[in-house]
């Protein structure tokens, strides 16, 4: 984890890493008391994430400013865990993930906010279908009471919690039971 950083770029910026890159895997880390500052695919945990990469138990409590350098870049993309998604899944073949992450944080400017990751959406549940191929849901939360901007543009899998609970073992305990056929 990391703790007490201002991380500064202008193009895929993140509080572990820039771009994380097919097959790339980030598990199990957390970054708290931070500032994360860029232009473009800015996320508090991964710049952007390509096809084939996993975000998978992460927490983020920062500040997240994207919009900085707009002069020189086009586009903006801004997310709690990643700025840009650029992968996607099916229930059949499970190979991008963003699962079992939480935001604690705020979003500052951005064209494209999103509270835990932009871009493409993973969609891998099931649908329905009953032939083995079912997905895994993606559990990602967000504090929204600690979300001050109002110019979200996809929510992506984000489901809103109030901070209060994002703290207690009860909410825990459906993200483990969620992961078993991961695991």
């Amino acid at each position: 984890g990391m703790d007490d950083c201002y991380i500064r770029g202008k193009y895929r910026v993140g509080g572990m890493c820039g771009r994380l890159w097919n097959g790339g895997i980030i598990k199990n880390c957390y970054i708290t008391n931070s500032i994360v500052d860029g232009g473009d695919e800015v996320g508090g945990l991964i710049g952007e994430s390509e096809k084939g990469s996993m975000i998978v138990n992460c927490y983020v409590n920062l500040s997240v400013l994207g919009d900085r350098w707009t002069v020189l870049l086009l586009g903006n993309n801004v997310g709690g865990i990643v700025g840009y998604n650029n992968g996607t899944t099916t229930a059949g073949s499970i190979n991008t993930m963003v699962m079992n992450c939480m935001f604690y944080g705020d979003i500052t400017n951005g064209s494209t906010v999103s509270p835990v990751y932009g871009g493409k959406n993973i969609d891998n549940l099931n649908n329905g279908k009953t032939d083995g191929t079912s997905g895994l849901n993606n559990f990602n939360y967000y504090a929204y009471d600690k979300l001050k901007t109002k110019a979200i543009s996809s929510y992506n899998c984000a489901l809103a919690v109030e901070d209060k609970y994002l703290n207690r073992i009860e909410f825990y305990r459906l993200l483990l039971n969620s992961t078993k056929k991961l695991a």
